[in-house]
């Protein structure tokens, strides 16, 4: 979520840790940096979304910091300072009249996450990943737009040749127990699988 480059002098001008790359949502100067970010991103692309993060939150790296140690000590919480993350961006992102993208770690997340009150569902986007169609169905019963991602079907990187790499002997027809593959996105996803799963 809160990420820069590891070993950059900006990252740890910002971070919660540094040289771990992940910025401090205490710090203002994070949201200086990511208000130039996100005012010259929706210039370059005009388009109507913005897509904002919010997804593995790396909470080791936060409770790091002493100034996010000191929070946490007087009784505030990692979803507290999720909040603060989201109402430090969202209304600036919404000036430039864009639509706000947030994975759905932001309001899903078991352990840290925002009140639903601060991200209004009609100038929310809530994209999903997790869950199959569980997640989805939350996130549309609860108002919100949604962009389907699931990692069980549509992530394309997860097959032959892929970073990761793929052993064949996970491969499973569709239908059948899908298996663990060889790393954390296996098996390979086959065509008739995505396709598929579009038509349900």
């Amino acid at each position: 979520m809160f990420w820069w480059p590891a070993g950059s002098e900006l990252a740890d001008w910002l971070a919660s840790e540094p040289g771990k790359g992940h910025l401090n949502p205490l710090n203002p100067k994070t949201y200086q940096v990511l208000k130039n970010v996100i005012r010259d991103v929706a210039t370059l692309f005009p388009y109507q979304f913005y897509h904002a993060g919010a997804d593995e939150i790396m909470s080791g790296c936060w409770k790091a910091d002493p100034t996010i140690q000191a929070l946490l000590s007087s009784g505030d919480t990692l979803s507290q300072l999720l909040e603060t993350f989201v109402n430090s961006t969202l209304p600036y992102i919404l000036s430039l009249k864009r639509t706000a993208v947030y994975w759905e770690d932001v309001l899903l997340d078991p352990n840290i996450k925002a009140d639903k009150s601060l991200l209004p569902p009609e100038d929310t986007i809530l994209q999903t990943c997790n869950n199959g169609p569980n997640n989805t169905k939350r996130i549309v019963s609860s108002g919100y737009r949604a962009i389907v991602l699931s990692l069980d079907f549509y992530y394309l990187d997860c097959g032959h040749g892929d970073f990761l790499g793929n052993d064949s002997q996970y491969d499973q027809p569709p239908g059948s127990n899908p298996g663990n593959g060889d790393s954390w996105c296996g098996p390979f996803k086959t065509w008739q699988t995505i396709y598929n799963n579009g038509m349900v």
